[in-house]
């Protein structure tokens, strides 16, 4: 194994795939949840080249559930909406229909049932 660090492995290998490629997005798949290549891939493609990324690490058993997260959180990447509210949809809220408004919120992406990863350091 190479004594160079994982950054430096990661930035060469996408500078070197860029030269020849332009993608405008990435899905890394990558081998564990405690990768160290994560951190630097997704500073790399996200701050510094400016790709949109998703990285995935296939779970022990693929489910409709995984993919439905998968897809809703590339959706958002992408600019897209994966909740509308009915009353904004109708003009039915004044004052959040009449100006440019951000509504904050909170969700929790959670595992499939039976799907308890904990990582120890």
């Amino acid at each position: 194994m190479s004594n160079r660090s994982a950054e430096d492995r990661v930035t060469d290998m996408l500078f070197q795939q860029l030269k020849q490629h332009k993608p405008q997005f990435v899905l890394a798949i990558l081998p564990e949840k405690s990768s160290e290549l994560y951190s630097p891939f997704k500073r790399i493609c996200e701050t510094v080249i400016g790709i949109v990324t998703q990285c995935i690490v296939p779970p022990k058993k693929l489910n409709e559930q995984y993919l439905t997260n998968v897809a809703l959180k590339i959706s958002l990447k992408w600019g897209g909406y994966n909740t509308v509210l009915a009353q904004e949809e109708k003009k039915m809220l004044p004052k959040v229909s009449a100006k440019p408004t951000v509504i904050f919120g909170l969700d929790v992406s959670h595992g499939s049932p039976g799907d308890a990863i904990v990582l120890h350091q």
